[in-house]
């Protein structure tokens, strides 16, 4: 399956659920081409909210990364 921006969220709570590390990395190659759309989604702001710190910690820094060097 391909990852899409409306699929993103969940892919990444499953990747984060069943230690996935291969999906994980996935989900944040993904997520940093596509950051300033997804984060503003109200999905991807309830999963912040909800759960999986450690994960969109994680994919959160790579964004700024790629942000600051931009």
């Amino acid at each position: 399956n391909t990852i899409t921006l409306k699929n993103i969220t969940s892919i990444a709570v499953f990747a984060d659920t069943y230690s996935a590390s291969y999906l994980k990395q996935a989900v944040t190659r993904y997520l940093s081409l596509h950051d300033k759309v997804i984060i503003g989604t109200p999905e991807w702001k309830v999963l912040k909210k909800v759960s999986y710190h450690h994960f969109l910690d994680q994919t959160d820094s790579v964004v700024v990364c790629r942000t600051v060097k931009a």
